[in-house]
């Protein structure tokens, strides 16, 4: 099983620069974390290939607590 990757290391292995990654990792369309504040971010491959193909992670997609408007009922 591979490891969790940097953003150095997830920027190579998506061909994007560094700071695409972490801009992403700061406005939470790739989820990622950091253990300390201002820390290394790390991302799990699978959440690096969800991001790639514009979808959610499987573990942030069943977190999720969005409703789409159309399913909301009209007041």
């Amino acid at each position: 099983m591979i490891g969790d990757l940097t953003a150095d290391q997830a920027a190579a292995a998506s061909g994007r620069h560094p700071d695409t990654i972490r801009r992403a990792l700061a406005d939470g369309t790739l989820h990622g974390k950091q253990r300390t504040r201002k820390g290394r971010w790390l991302i799990e491959p699978a959440c690096l290939a969800a991001w790639e193909a514009g979808q959610l992670c499987s573990h942030r997609a069943e977190k999720s607590n969005v409703v789409p408007i159309g399913s909301r009922a009209a007041s």
